[in-house]
């Protein structure tokens, strides 16, 4: 986990330094959370052994981390441009 904070980190650096442009970050993770649900939903009509406690569990695991990837974008686009902007932030 702690390699995948420091590569996200530098993802924020290198996407600031490309002028970070947040909707288009939170587009993109709103296009993946589509496909991912698509692609849990065809999973489980392909097994329907997956009963509604795996199916509950899945679509919110899904959406928390997505959550907190958007979350966490929008802090470092946050952090980034009062650091541009307040000289003392």
């Amino acid at each position: 986990m702690d390699q995948i904070a420091e590569t996200s980190a530098w993802h924020v650096v290198i996407r600031w330094q490309q002028h970070y442009d947040l909707y288009a970050v939170l587009r993109e993770i709103s296009l993946l959370r589509t496909e991912l649900i698509y692609h849990l939903q065809v999973f489980q009509q392909a097994h329907p052994e997956f009963g509604i406690a795996q199916r509950l569990f899945a679509s919110k695991t899904v959406h928390r981390i997505l959550d907190d990837i958007a979350y966490d974008a929008t802090e470092k686009f946050l952090k980034l441009t009062r650091g541009k902007t307040e000289p003392y932030a």
